[in-house]
């Protein structure tokens, strides 16, 4: 059976067979033999699939790579280079989408797009979560929503001020130091 396993290793699928073929006659029901001579069986397939991602690899196909590798595990889930290439793209593909992500997110802000931003820094944490990056972009977009709504709650009370609507100037300014206790010109309007 071990000189099966290494055959195996070796992509050696005629002395794989031949190791575990011999393994059964002695032992029938050795469940490592059966499962060793069926994954021996499969050996020409799953190499051409591996062979076949790796061709998409090269490309930077990172998609069909993925996915010819895991037709690879379909076949044989314990074909170590189609496990370690599965996981290889998956992280390719995370880090691609997280860039992807980020670079929109940048984009979106700059243009003033507050939402789009936060929901491509969004995309980017789930890529890579707990992102420090991704998470000072959000806190970036808190802050600057917040700034908005201030300036936007500060020219309402002024001009409420202004037309002496007082009880509604009182509301904006309150409202602005829930927001920011620290804003002078709403302490400074509220005591006028």
């Amino acid at each position: 059976r071990a000189d099966g396993q290494a055959a195996l290793a070796a992509a050696n699928k005629t002395l794989a067979i031949e190791r575990f073929d011999l393994a059964l006659l002695i032992d029938k029901q050795n469940s490592a033999a059966v499962k060793g001579r069926e994954r021996a069986l499969n050996l020409d397939k799953v190499l051409l699939l591996v062979e076949q991602a790796a061709g998409f690899e090269l490309a930077s196909d990172w998609q069909n790579a993925l996915r010819s590798f895991e037709a690879a595990l379909a076949v044989d889930a314990d074909w170590p280079a189609a496990r370690e290439g599965r996981e290889r793209m998956r992280a390719t593909l995370a880090g691609n989408n997280y860039q992807a992500a980020m670079s929109a997110g940048y984009a979106a802000l700059a243009a003033g797009k507050l939402a789009q931003a936060r929901g491509e820094f969004e995309s980017a944490l789930r890529a890579r979560p707990g992102d420090k990056s991704a998470r000072d972009a959000l806190g970036q977009i808190d802050t600057e929503q917040k700034v908005d709504r201030i300036v936007s709650l500060s020219s309402a009370a002024e001009q409420l001020q202004r037309a002496e609507q007082w009880p509604e100037a009182i509301a904006r300014y309150a409202e602005i130091l829930q927001i920011d206790a620290t804003v002078v010109a709403a302490s400074a309007g509220l005591e006028q």
